[in-house]
């Protein structure tokens, strides 16, 4: 029924379609090319506006034959008007620019752009219409961009959905926290422009359901620019994280070479209350210091071998180290709780962790027949090894002056390998553009784990658990796209056949499971400007999740979580996702969108009993509903003052198994920003963040806010910019998260060091003249996220 409707929509939409290919080619009254050349043309029921190339050449498809008015426009030149009059299937025209005699002392031209314009479906976001989005760093630029939510544990979604990251069109493999300190060491003023994209087009694997797509800036001509920056942050303890970046450019070729640094901690407080066997409650107090410390290095060259030819090499290189200390307990042994038989501990552990990953890429991009056809030839390759070593003690109080000792050592070690080859293939027809594509993915896992029993010595007692996990991937895909405008609408159809084959095996249980999945994923996206202020938009997508490795592995293990282990699941199946969504912009000031998801298979967590009576945390499928709306706005109520506000509502559900879900309520999130111009060079900010209590059904979360300040200096000549954070004023941002089924007790309330002081300095040196990047797409790094212990 989808490959019938998909088809059915094909044939309304090029049905009666007679084009004619318009070549236009700008130049001045010396006939020397002219580029980024704004050209407009309208027709009857028509209008289209395009911009001419580097040399000079631009085209369009004209859906019929008639007359159309032609318009070349550009700062510095003269406007020109020309009728065209269609009737052959191609056909050439030149527009003469003859430049404006202006006095420079007496006359000043400002031009500006949007802060948010759509197109083709897409959010897109110019920083520099905002005085405070480059103000330190990329996340904090995330924040203020329309639809996107993010949150100080590392939460980034896009309209209730998990966001997918790139950075001059190469995916960013990291969540959570990690994401966030990667972003942060991310300098914003190196950002040319943001795009939020709800409904990815074919191109993009199947697993990202949103995109955000930020292009950074690059230079137009001969010669080197360099970027530095640093940021001190005080919170319970300090973290510094810096970075250094090189822009060239030289004849044919060009590129980025730069590298990140990260030496920091921090602190996490858990009250954690649980149960106990049938009868007894554990308040356990829980601290934590997680100490990182890491660097990345990275090189991206450009090779224009000539006009139509590029060669594109990125590579990458991460050393990190990570400490993690917890210190817990549940209580003092009163004498009570030693006569009714209840278990009293002091646990203690520490966790030393090592990664090493290096990632290379290198893209091929050939074009030919005047930009009529391209090809794109793609291959990527990823290496991550991961040691952790943990080692636990466990105080058991028997008596008044008596307690049990336990030690143990967790061995956590890992290794992926990953492989990726893409080819598309595009070509203008039917008035529009059709990409066809295959896709080869493939990763491997290894997995030998084990929990060793030592003694006081630390010498070996014996080997209590062991696990030799080994787990496959391969995922084929074809896809194919057509892309067209026509009049007032953008329309998008797109399908992929998918077959992905996963293996995986725990060979010392001899625990095997299989699974081969095909699937077809549709997606359609129809924009329709209504006039030059109301668009609208409708889609549809199919898209699929993977689980990360760390949810398969069936070994059972302590994590971060002294009350409860962490035992993995290999049966676990990619969740399927149905997402349909329907939004309006007004004139890029006000914007809404509603939309729903059937989340089939829907991976989450849950909390169940043992044999024993003890709690354990593992994912599984679900099956889930999530329906959702989002309302934005962007306003300058003065020249001084800039006002952004996001509000979301959200309300989910879904099932698991036999277990019996309560009632379910939204959530109501929204977010508040106020930009204030001061005086020469400085801009004060405050933001204001809410979460509401929610529930899914199964769980529960409280409300929580955040309020933020920021304070920036720059200094225009010598390219330096100075600033201040002080971000959860009020320390309010504590995650509070309770159980609702099978009668279970088990509250947790965490407070993740959301309180600091941030002090950021970016300085540019070198030239100034940049122009928006491209770097192409990157897709294997996504095993090594999901590589990452829980």
């Amino acid at each position: 029924m989808k490959i019938k409707f998909l088809l059915l929509a094909l044939c309304l939409t090029f049905s009666g379609v007679a084009q004619t290919r318009l070549n236009i080619y700008t130049t001045d009254k010396d006939s020397k090319k002219l580029q980024n050349i704004t050209i407009r043309i309208k027709g009857e029921h028509f209008t289209h506006e395009i911009k001419s190339d580097e040399t000079g050449n631009a085209e369009i498809f004209l859906p019929k034959s008639g007359k159309y008015l032609l318009s070349a426009i550009s700062v510095g030149f003269n406007n020109t008007d020309t009728i065209v009059l269609a009737s052959q299937p191609e056909q050439s025209i030149e527009m003469k620019l003859s430049k404006i005699n202006i006095n420079i002392d007496t006359v000043s031209i400002v031009g500006t752009k949007r802060f948010m314009q759509i197109k083709k479906g897409s959010i897109i976001i110019d920083p520099e219409n905002n005085p405070m989005m480059n103000s330190s760093n990329l996340w904090e630029m995330l924040k203020q961009v329309p639809t996107v939510q993010t949150t100080e544990s590392g939460m980034l979604t896009v309209r209730t959905q998990v966001a997918t990251v790139y950075i001059d069109g190469r995916r960013v493999y990291m969540g959570g926290s990690e994401l966030m300190e990667y972003l942060r060491s991310t300098p914003s003023n190196d950002v040319d422009r943001i795009e939020v994209i709800a409904n990815p087009n074919s191109t993009f694997p199947s697993d990202v359901a949103t995109v955000i797509n930020v292009k950074s800036k690059k230079l137009k001509t001969d010669g080197y620019r360099a970027t530095v920056g640093n940021s001190l942050i005080k919170a319970r303890y300090f973290s510094n994280i810096a970075s250094a970046r090189v822009d060239f450019k030289k004849y044919l070729f060009s590129g980025q070479i730069g590298s990140n640094f990260e030496d920091g901690k921090k602190y996490e407080k858990s009250d954690i209350t649980t149960q106990y066997k049938d009868d007894m409650i554990w308040d356990v107090m829980q601290n934590s210091d997680n100490k990182t410390k890491g660097q990345k290095y990275y090189l991206n060259l450009g090779y224009d071998i000539n006009k139509n030819n590029k060669l594109t090499l990125y590579s990458e290189l991460k050393f990190n180290k990570n400490g993690l200390a917890i210190n817990s307990d549940n209580g003092d042994p009163s004498a009570d709780r030693l006569l009714a038989g209840d278990s009293i501990f002091i646990f203690k552990s520490m966790g030393n962790g090592k990664n090493r990953s290096f990632f290379v890429q290198g893209t091929y991009d050939l074009s030919w027949d005047t930009t009529n056809q391209s090809l794109k030839i793609q291959l990527e390759y990823g290496r991550n090894r991961n040691k952790l070593l943990n080692s636990r003690s466990i105080n058991t109080v028997i008596s008044d002056n008596k307690a049990k000792e336990s030690l143990y050592q967790d061995s956590l070690p890992n290794g992926l390998n990953t492989f990726v080859a893409n080819t598309t293939y595009s070509k203008k027809i039917l008035g529009g553009n059709m990409i066809t594509g295959v896709r080869l993915f493939y990763n491997s896992l290894t997995n030998e784990s084990k929990t060793t029993e030592l003694n006081r010595n630390s010498a070996f007692v014996a080997d209590l658990s062991k696990s030799s996990f080994k787990y496959t991937e391969r995922t084929y895909t074809l896809y194919s796209e057509w892309e067209a405008e026509l009049n007032k609408f953008y329309y998008r159809v797109g399908i992929k056949l998918e077959n992905n084959r996963i293996q995986s095996n725990e060979r010392l249980k001899n625990l095997q499971t299989k699974i081969n999945w095909f699937n077809i994923l549709p997606s359609l996206l129809i924009q329709w400007d209504l006039n030059e202020k109301n668009v609208w938009n409708l889609s549809y997508k199919n898209t699929f999740t993977r689980p990360d490795y760390y949810q398969l592995n069936p070994f059972e293990r302590f994590t971060d979580n002294s009350a409860v282990n962490f035992k993995g699941n290999q049966n676990i199946k990619p969740q399927n996702n149905h997402t349909i969504d329907v939004s309006w912009t007004n004139n890029g000031v006000l914007s809404a969108s509603v939309g729903g998801q059937y989340l089939k298979n829907f991976i989450s967590t849950i909390i169940l009993a043992n044999e024993n009576g003890n709690l354990y945390q593992q994912f599984d499928n679900f099956t889930a509903y999530i329906y959702y709306g989002n309302v934005n706005l962007n306003l300058s109520p003065k020249k001084w003052w800039r006002l952004l506000g996001t509000g979301n509502i959200t309300y989910a559900y879904g099932d698991y198994r036999n277990v019996k879900r309560k009632s379910s309520s939204p959530l109501f999130d929204c977010r508040i920003t106020n930009s204030f111009i001061i005086k020469n060079g400085w801009v004060f900010q405050i933001a204001q963040t809410y979460y509401s209590s929610m529930s899914d059904g199964y769980f529960k979360s409280e409300s929580y806010n955040n309020t933020s300040l920021a304070l920036q200096k720059k200094f225009t000549k010598p390219g330096i910019t100075i600033t201040g954070t002080f971000s959860d004023l009020f320390r309010n941002e504590i995650d509070r998260t309770s159980v609702l089924y099978n009668s279970l007790i088990y509250r947790t309330r965490k407070y993740n060091d959301t309180r600091f002081f941030r002090l950021s300095v970016s300085w540019n040196l070198g030239m100034q003249k940049i122009k928006t990047a491209e770097r192409k797409e990157s897709e294997s790094e996504d095993a090594i996220n999901r590589l990452k212990q829980k």
